[in-house]
């Protein structure tokens, strides 16, 4: 609750607490770095896995927003990678924040169009 407190030290704290398994801390804690940090897609991405390992699925998939918003097509790539989304991977919501690679309008196309 440190008004002076820095993202990295929230970072840290969150670093430190997962290692004693105070997940409520933890989760405290990248909340605080997410508020100071808030263009780091990374601190969101933490923050929404943790989330949904508390079962907080909905405030999770606010949090993979926000990662996509400040973060772009990057963010989505971290989030495709990160095994920890598995278990919501192919809901309707986790899709329409980070659709499957495969889903644009020129994909399927074996060569380009002439003229193009």
């Amino acid at each position: 609750n440190d008004k002076n407190l820095k993202p990295m030290q929230a970072m840290q704290i969150a670093q430190q607490m997962a290692q004693g398994r105070r997940l409520r801390i933890v989760e405290k804690a990248l909340g605080k770095y997410t508020t100071l940090a808030p263009s780091d897609p990374e601190g969101w991405i933490n923050l929404a896995a943790l989330q949904l390992a508390l079962g907080k699925r909905g405030e999770a998939i606010v949090s993979l927003q926000e990662a996509v918003r400040n973060g772009g097509e990057p963010a989505r790539a971290l989030i495709r990678k990160d095994r920890r989304f598995d278990s919501i991977r192919n809901t309707p919501d986790y899709q329409k924040i980070v659709p499957p690679i495969g889903t644009g309008l020129m994909d399927g196309l074996a060569a380009p169009l002439p003229g193009l």
